[in-house]
C-alpha cells in the first residue's frame, strides 16, 4: 500500500477542490449567472465653487441665474452584465426616474450612444409628474451590453438622489456595492491558499461569487 504524503494529500484535495469549483461555476452561470442583466448606477458631486470661497466671493451665472452653492452632478449609467436590457425588462412601461432633493438648473452634456436622459428641472413641467420637481428619467429603450451612459447637470446643492429602477429580471449595482464586490474578489488570491487552493482557480471562483452576491442583491 502506498503512503500518502502530506504534499500529495493537499494536491489530490487541491484537483478534487478544483473540479467542484468548475461544477459550481456551470451550475451557477445557468442559474443566475446568464438570466439577469445588471446595471452600474453611480453619480459623483464637484462643487463649482473653491472651499474658501468667502475670501473671493466668486459666483456661478447660468442663464442669468445666480445658483447658490452650485454644484456639477455626473450621473453614470453602464449595463455591466451579460445581456442587453430591452424595453421590455421596463415593468409595465414604467420610467427610470432619479429625483433630486436640489434643484436641477440645467443639463450640461451627455456621452454615450445616444441621449437617453430626460432632464425635468427648475421652470419644466411634466403632465405625468404631480409636481414641478428636479428628476431624471429614462424611458423604456434598448440598453446594450457594455454601453455607458452618462450626463452631467448644474444643481444647486449635493443632496444624495432617490432612484427608482421599475426592471423585470435585472440586478442594480450602486458604486457602493461594486466597491465591496470588487475588494472581495481582489482578496480571494491570498485566501485560496488557505484552503489548499492556487489563485489559477481564480477564473472559475470569480464568476460564482459575483453571481451570488449580485443576486442577493438583486431589486
Amino acid at each position: 500500500m502506498t503512503d500518502w504524503s502530506r504534499s500529495d494529500l493537499i494536491a489530490t484535495f487541491s484537483s478534487i477542490a478544483a473540479v467542484i469549483a468548475i461544477i459550481v461555476t456551470i451550475i451557477v452561470t445557468r442559474r443566475w449567472g446568464t438570466r439577469r442583466a445588471k446595471l452600474l448606477f453611480q453619480y459623483k458631486f464637484t462643487s463649482l465653487l473653491p472651499v474658501e470661497n468667502d475670501r473671493y466671493n466668486l459666483k456661478v451665472v447660468y442663464k442669468e441665474q445666480s445658483i447658490d452653492n452650485p454644484h456639477l452632478v455626473t450621473l453614470r449609467l453602464a449595463n455591466v452584465g451579460p445581456k442587453d436590457v430591452s424595453s421590455g425588462n421596463f415593468d409595465a412601461g414604467q420610467s427610470i426616474r432619479i429625483d433630486f432633493e436640489c434643484p436641477i438648473y440645467g443639463s450640461l452634456g451627455w456621452n454615450g450612444h445616444k441621449n437617453i436622459f430626460k432632464v425635468y428641472g427648475v421652470g419644466s413641467v411634466s403632465a405625468h409628474l404631480r409636481d414641478t420637481v428636479s428628476c431624471v428619467e429614462i424611458a423604456p429603450t434598448l440598453l446594450k451590453v457594455g454601453e455607458t451612459w452618462e450626463v452631467e447637470l448644474l444643481v444647486s446643492g449635493d443632496r444624495d438622489p432617490n432612484a427608482e429602477f421599475p426592471l423585470i429580471d435585472t440586478d442594480i449595482i450602486n458604486q457602493d456595492a461594486k466597491e465591496k464586490l470588487d475588494k472581495m474578489v481582489s482578496e480571494m488570491p491570498k485566501i485560496l491558499p488557505t484552503f489548499g487552493l492556487s489563485g489559477l482557480f481564480m477564473p472559475f471562483l470569480e464568476p460564482v461569487m459575483r453571481a451570488v452576491i449580485l443576486r442577493r442583491r438583486k431589486k
